[in-house]
């Protein structure tokens, strides 16, 4: 089976982050085939709500928070069929180490299941 993210937005307010845990991250997103995805996208997770919101202008202190990839890479982290850490070794992923622990920490583990059978 595939996966793809379609609509980065909707996706993240709607995912299921990790119980307890709390931050801000700066998600930098490439898609050559959907435009709508493009950006940077400031993602706010607290413990009973997610915010997502693309920042028009974002500022030297918010870039350099950043954690760039691509879509297929940002599939890959939030449907947990790669752990951010090896992403980021093989440079699917750019981004300071403080940020990539912060996403890591918001993450849930475990292994991938597609349950749509034909």
């Amino acid at each position: 089976m595939m996966a793809r993210i379609v609509d980065i937005e909707p996706f993240l307010k709607n995912y299921d982050f990790k119980k307890g845990q709390t931050g801000t991250c700066y998600l930098k997103v490439k898609d050559e085939s959907a435009s709508w995805n493009e950006g940077v996208w400031k993602l706010q997770v607290s413990e009973n709500k997610t915010k997502v919101s693309l920042l028009e202008n974002p500022s030297k202190t918010e870039l350099e928070c950043v954690l760039s990839a691509d879509i297929q890479t940002w599939t890959q982290i939030f449907m947990n069929y790669q752990p951010i850490h090896h992403l980021a070794f093989y440079e699917r992923i750019s981004g300071n180490t403080t940020e990539l622990e912060q996403l890591a920490d918001l993450l849930k583990t475990g292994t991938p299941v597609l349950a749509h059978y034909f």
